[in-house]
């Protein structure tokens, strides 16, 4: 399955790992690893997560993190994972929703 991340969910993504790094030393990998296992987990089976919305027909899913209080938004479509959103649980809930433009 092809992985592709919209440019803001990149950069929140790298952002975020960031902030833990500074918070402790080995945080920030420990993020990036968590997030990686959580792409893995969703390429092997993309639709075992809950539905939040439809946009223009394709199912928006989200897997929460274990460990942080994030979750990963994404669409899988064909043999394409695209991920909107790495967003923390708490903060602006819903905000990415406008990046779908399918």
């Amino acid at each position: 399955m092809r992985l592709r991340f919209h440019a803001e969910a990149r950069a929140e993504f790298l952002a975020a790992a960031d902030r833990y790094g500074r918070e402790r030393p080995g945080l920030g990998e420990d993020f990036i690893a968590e997030v990686g296992r959580a792409l893995d987990t969703i390429r092997a089976n993309p639709e075992a997560w809950p539905v939040l919305a439809h946009q223009g027909g394709v199912p928006l899913r989200r897997f929460v993190l274990a460990r942080f209080p994030y979750g990963v938004s994404f669409s899988a479509v064909g043999e394409q994972l695209f991920v909107i959103a790495v967003a923390h649980g708490k903060r602006r809930p819903g905000y990415w929703r406008n990046r779908v433009r399918r």
